[in-house]
């Protein structure tokens, strides 16, 4: 990783200050910078906490400063040779909410995606803080950067396959988040097959416009500056859902009360069920007849997924 500083404009040396900068040197053609992970150094975040001679803490007032609501922010510039093309906008630190539970201060690496800043020859790094005197900022105004131009670690979730022509799925259920602070979910990446979606608040739904509709979709979750990657696959089951491939599976009753049963001539297979929201109630494994408890189901429709060696089974239950 490397270190940076912004060398900020200083009113009582008449000094303009100047913006870091990292060009392209290895093409003659302008390039989408992905993005880069980015944090604080120990150096500003002690400042931004703790305060010093200079400096009292972020969100903390005294005589000595007008009353603000503090922030660290750091800016990206794209430039396309001599002209600027994009700017892009991080906070390392915010305490700018009314809302004291909204405040935070970086202390872990954060993806900052530049895609949006389009073809670039270079960036130009500049920082702001609230905090200043005559001679400047007096927030050190450092930033640690790490894995220029690669990708954000993502963690890959398990298939959620629907039946019918929606499926509304609550995304608090698949990331973990702190007791404090909203969270926010956007997709930043989608390859999406005869379907549609929307995100609204921690709820997606995914509409199929034609069968056999599927989404990939990389979800980001936001919390207090913090981030999570997660990829998630929703997919229609094929022939509305009732079977995808009967094999010799058997499963009854479909109107269940108390119990579920489950036959198959293999010797071994796994049976899993799903709410209607995607989520996974149970999972069994087992060989040829196994029953499975619906005690603590909730009413509503379900979908039970058979997998042995040779097929793959689904069926739709109604838990009355």
């Amino acid at each position: 990783f490397a270190i940076a500083y912004y060398s900020a404009p200083s009113p009582a040396w008449g000094f303009a200050g100047y913006k870091d900068t990292i060009r392209l040197t290895n093409t003659d053609q302008p390039q989408v910078i992905s993005g880069f992970y980015v944090t604080n150094t120990a150096y500003t975040y002690d400042n931004i906490v703790n305060g010093d001679y200079a400096n009292p803490a972020f969100g903390i007032k005294d005589t000595t400063l007008a009353p603000q609501k503090d922030f660290l922010r750091l800016t990206v510039y794209g430039y396309n040779g001599s002209t600027r093309v994009g700017t892009k906008d991080f906070y390392l630190a915010d305490y700018r909410d009314d809302n004291i539970d909204e405040h935070y201060v970086l202390d872990t690496w954060q993806w900052l995606d530049l895609k949006e800043l389009g073809a670039v020859t270079e960036l130009q790094f500049e920082m702001f803080t609230t905090k200043s005197d005559d001679w400047g900022f007096t927030t050190p105004t450092y930033f640690a950067l790490d894995n220029f131009g690669g990708k954000p670690e993502v963690d890959t979730l398990e298939t959620i396959t629907f039946t019918g022509d929606m499926v509304n799925i609550n995304l608090d259920n698949y990331f973990t988040h702190e007791e404090k602070g909203n969270v926010s979910y956007t997709a930043v990446e989608e390859a999406v097959t005869a379907a549609s979606y929307v995100i609204s608040g921690n709820l997606l739904q995914v509409k199929a416009t034609e069968t056999g509709a599927k989404a990939v979709l990389t979800l980001c979750q936001t919390q207090r500056g913090k981030q999570q990657f997660k990829q998630l696959t929703v997919e229609q089951a094929t022939g509305t859902g009732v079977e995808i491939e009967c094999g010799s599976v058997a499963v009854y009753p479909t109107l269940v009360s108390d119990y579920v049963n489950v036959s198959t001539a293999e010797e071994s297979c796994r049976i899993e069920v799903f709410s209607a929201d995607g989520r996974l109630v149970t999972m069994q494994t087992g060989s040829q007849t196994c029953r499975l408890s619906a005690a603590g189901w909730q009413q509503g429709q379900y979908l039970l997924r058979v997998t042995t060696e040779k097929s793959v089974s689904v069926k739709q239950i109604i838990k009355q």
